[in-house]
């Protein structure tokens, strides 16, 4: 039986089953006048009566005493708990159970989970990096450095893909946190309110609430508009306002500045997939790519045979075997992939940009990108530093010229297979000090 896959992120809790998402749970945790309410447990209406509201308690798992300790709520940890334990009446106790962390957990916070998972009774098969995961799934060979951000500071892990995918040293920057970064963008909004409605958003829990909430959403639009509208309703009331987005992003630039000095400028950087929204269209780094929560997933259970049936200990695994024929869906720059300043690093398919590597991907007769193949297809790849398609027993044409064999496609060039509508494109994304 296959296990379940708990991914732990700053946004939800998300769990997955033979690759489809079965439950997706918010980190948020309320002190009201009843107790403590957990996660799918905190609805608008309760808000407006609370004491206390946490956030980021599995990002932040630890036995630090809460602000406002309610029976047997005295840390995150109890929290957690109860947050797993929701999970588990919703979806059943499943057989078993691997863990993707962040890779700033520490081995306290990996004994405190394990803990809690065994009081649970839910057996835990295996803790790993999710950005290891992810990247055996997705890396084309190569260096990366991955930026996340928890709450009171920022981090930059070191990963290398070869053969295997092996984590190497976490940098953590101070004076950098989520914490910061929404406090000064609910600041700014607020202010703006407050000018145009003579309403502080800030005032009435609820409306405080009702902001934090849709936060992250707009923080995905800031660089795509000019303005973004809000609008609260208190006391019967409604009020709205136009924010400007020019003093958000600013605010952002500045928060992450201190990472974006500590990157050396020949690694290519990923971003966390909970922090995305924060850099997502922005300036902030000259080049970056973002994992998302099912590349985690996918690394997973493209390797479930790796994974040990039990763990004995809260060892976190940080080094897991690359995928035999990874998507490639993140590569190093192509400057220092070594590859010719003609050649094309891409193949454009609508809004998709597929990334090449040495690595084939493969193009089946439906038109679309695979990781293999077993009839007629088009395979194309990395090779003597310039990109190659080749087709192997189907039709594929550039820039209307029929390919026999193989040849080498450079930036610009149209890409037709089986004489399909749709066509692809062959493109090249660089750094600002590439070639």
């Amino acid at each position: 039986m296959s296990p379940i896959i708990i991914i732990i992120s700053h946004s939800a809790i998300t769990v997955w089953k033979n690759g489809k998402l079965i439950d997706t749970s918010p980190e948020i945790a309320m002190l009201s006048e009843s107790g403590m309410l957990v996660s799918h447990e905190v609805t608008v209406d309760k808000v407006d009566s609370s004491h206390a509201i946490y956030r980021h308690y599995w990002c932040e798992l630890g036995e630090e005493p809460l602000s406002c300790p309610a029976g047997n709520f005295r840390h995150n940890g109890d929290l957690v708990y109860r947050h797993l334990e929701g999970i588990i009446s919703r979806i059943g106790m499943p057989a078993q159970a691997i863990v993707s962390v962040p890779s700033y957990y520490n081995e306290r916070q990996l004994s405190l989970l394990l803990g809690i998972c065994n009081a649970l009774q839910l057996p835990v098969r295996a803790f790993v990096d999710s950005h290891v995961a992810a990247l055996a799934f997705t890396g084309a060979p190569g260096d990366y450095l991955l930026v996340d951000i928890k709450k009171d500071e920022g981090s930059v892990c070191q990963i290398t893909v070869s053969d295997n995918v092996t984590r190497g040293k976490v940098e953590r920057i101070k004076n950098v946190g989520t914490e910061k970064i929404y406090a000064n963008c609910t600041s700014i909004i607020a202010k703006k309110f407050l000018e145009q409605t003579r309403y502080d958003p800030l005032y009435a829990v609820a409306s405080e609430h009702s902001l934090m909430k849709v936060l992250p959403s707009w923080l995905e639009k800031i660089y795509t508009r000019q303005e973004l509208a809000y609008e609260i309703e208190h006391d019967g009331q409604k009020r709205s306002a136009s924010i400007p987005t020019s003093e958000i992003i600013n605010s952002l630039q500045k928060n992450l500045s201190p990472i974006a000095r500590a990157l050396p400028n020949d690694k290519t950087v990923l971003i966390a997939p909970s922090i995305s929204a924060l850099i997502k269209g922005g300036d902030i780094f000259p080049e970056y790519q973002t994992l998302t929560l099912e590349d985690s997933q996918n690394g997973i259970m493209h390797n479930l045979d790796f994974f040990p049936e039990g763990v004995d200990d809260c060892a976190l695994i940080t080094e897991m075997p690359s995928t035999k024929h990874p998507t490639a869906v993140y590569s190093v720059k192509p400057a220092l992939f070594g590859i010719e300043p003609s050649s094309a690093t891409h193949i454009l398919s609508g809004s998709r940009a597929q990334t090449l590597s040495t690595s084939p991907i493969y193009i089946n007769s439906d038109g679309k990108f695979s990781l293999s193949s077993n009839n007629s297809h088009v395979v194309s790849y990395i090779k003597d530093a310039h990109a190659i398609i080749e087709s192997k027993g189907l039709k594929v044409s550039v820039n209307g010229m029929t390919v026999v064999g193989k040849c080498k496609i450079a930036i610009g060039d149209k890409i037709v297979v089986a004489d399909r509508e749709n066509h692809f494109i062959a493109i090249r994304v660089s750094d600002q000090n590439g070639p």
